[in-house]
């Protein structure tokens, strides 16, 4: 049984490099990168999320310290969708977070909504635990995060001020994800050392020996 899409993404730069990346520049190659690793075409919801995340996410970067130039920004990450069998782990090309920004000690999962998420709704839910898997399979099974924080961050795009922790992610508007970057990570973040050891990871079972962070 063979796995071709885990270590794969779509778009890789740093906080430094993306300050100044262009909306001309970071589509076109999105969307033909998206065509190239996975099996089908970007759909027009896929990239008008896409875009909005972009915006969202260069407005935050503009509002963090220099010291977090170096830092690693991955869009659409594949991870594993299933716990792993006998045959080893399945992955899919629909498991993927928006963004992960990695540090040399944190790895952080970004995931973006263009939509008001109202706390005790379904959808509000069904999100924030989305949100969730993606940090969970990271800590349990990519084994070059072992030792690493692994922290989510749910983003709504609409709407501002909000701020909330559920189920051990944090949900908030965008205009206050830089304050909880900096509060993660502090004034002076040192960039991961290797970054393509980290995308290129083994994967193994760690349910009993990295759950503590």
């Amino acid at each position: 049984m063979s796995y071709p899409y885990l270590g794969t993404f779509c778009y890789r730069t740093t906080v430094e490099q993306f300050r100044e990346e262009r909306d001309s520049h970071f589509m076109p190659y999105i969307i033909i990168s998206y065509g190239t690793t996975y099996p089908n075409d970007p759909s027009p919801g896929q990239i008008r999320a896409w875009r909005t995340s972009f915006e969202s996410l260069q407005k935050t970067v503009e509002e963090l310290p220099d010291s977090y130039n170096g830092l690693t920004l991955l869009f659409e990450y594949s991870l594993p969708t299933m716990w792993p069998s006998q045959e080893g782990f399945e992955t899919h090309h629909g498991c993927r977070p928006d963004v992960i920004l990695l540090s040399r000690e944190h790895v952080i999962v970004i995931e973006y909504k263009d939509m008001a998420l109202i706390p005790g709704t379904r959808n509000y839910d069904f999100c924030v635990r989305k949100a969730r898997k993606y940090r969970q399979r990271i800590q349990r099974f990519h084994d070059s995060s072992c030792g690493m924080h692994k922290h989510a961050i749910l983003v709504e795009t609409q709407g501002s001020g909000y701020r909330s922790h559920q189920y051990k992610v944090e949900v908030c508007t965008d205009d206050r994800l830089g304050e909880i970057l900096t509060d993660i990570l502090g004034d002076c973040p040192q960039p991961l050392p290797d970054p393509e050891k980290w995308i290129h990871s083994t994967y193994s079972d760690r349910k009993k020996t990295d759950r503590v962070r």
